[in-house]
């Protein structure tokens, strides 16, 4: 089975109720917009990493911009971490405190944006290499466990409360790299 997904991630060591807090003003704006109904958020701590991932019933039919929520993340690092593992494509960023974003973009080839990176001795994905880079000890398929939650905070309670994440909830954020943020990482542009 292959998997194109987006996944969120902050240090662990940032206090769970100012993320969810970010999350769900995120999640009242998206319901407004696309008329979700409820918007979730699945979590799981790994090797210093807390990660994410973002669901919404009724499943939306379009997902939404990772720009969506790296420009409204506000005061502390954010990472992103792209899934495509159908096509080999993944990437790697870090949105700091102040807004500026440095990554790793990989499809067979490892592109660079604002990051000062040995090239590895053999083939690596921009989510390895990342969490390498950032000194973390998760894997990139602990993301992949999100996928498999029952349980995820329901973002439109105030506060967010944690609840059984539904089935047919799907996915909210986009995975799909554009051609600007290809040229962003010198690397030619996929269609696919």
């Amino acid at each position: 089975m292959s998997y194109k997904q987006c996944f969120f991630a902050v240090p662990a060591n940032e206090p769970l109720e100012v993320v969810l807090e970010q999350f769900a003003e995120m999640g009242r704006e998206l319901r407004g917009e696309n008329g979700y109904g409820s918007v979730y958020l699945a979590t799981g701590e790994v090797g210093g990493l807390r990660m994410f991932y973002l669901a919404a019933t009724p499943a939306p039919r379009g997902r939404v911009p990772r720009s969506f929520f790296t420009e409204r993340w506000s005061g502390r690092s954010l990472f992103v971490a792209v899934y495509d593992d159908q096509h080999g494509i993944f990437l790697w960023e870090h949105v700091s405190p102040d807004g500026h974003t440095q990554g790793i973009l990989t499809d067979g080839k490892i592109g660079v944006s604002g990051v000062s990176l040995e090239k590895p001795v053999r083939a690596a994905d921009a989510i390895t290499l990342g969490l390498q880079h950032f000194g973390f000890a998760a894997k990139r398929s602990d993301f992949l466990d999100l996928l498999s939650a029952t349980t995820a905070w329901s973002l439109l309670d105030s506060p967010p409360v944690e609840k059984p994440l539904p089935r047919e909830a799907g996915p909210i954020a986009d995975f799909y790299i554009e051609s600007y943020e290809w040229s962003a990482y010198d690397l030619p542009a996929r269609q696919y």
